[in-house]
């Protein structure tokens, strides 16, 4: 498909990158175009108000990941920089069906 096609947009030079080395399509076509919407810095009483929203401790940190559950991911990159400081970490593990 990506042969028959004027662009093929990748969405990460990582996947660009694997699309010319791969042969799907010369450097040329492959445009990158990032995911994403940026948005405003929130201010210091959204923060305060969204903290307040997730049932942890105040003074403990969170860290955490949203993202499909795929290799591609990273998911056990971070798994394993969360386990070296889950001592000092509350977690929260959720899900979702379509």
């Amino acid at each position: 498909v990506c042969r028959r096609v004027d662009r093929v947009i990748a969405s990460s030079e990582s996947d660009r990158r694997a699309l010319v080395t791969e042969g799907y399509a010369p450097p040329e076509r492959v445009p990158l175009l990032h995911n994403g919407i940026p948005e405003p810095i929130p201010t210091a009483e959204e923060l305060a108000r969204t903290r307040a929203a997730i049932p942890f401790a105040p003074d403990v940190p969170g860290v955490g990941i949203v993202a499909r559950l795929h290799v591609q991911k990273g998911i056990d990159t971070f798994l394993s920089a969360a386990a070296r400081v889950a001592d000092q970490i509350e977690a929260l593990v959720g899900g979702a069906t379509r």
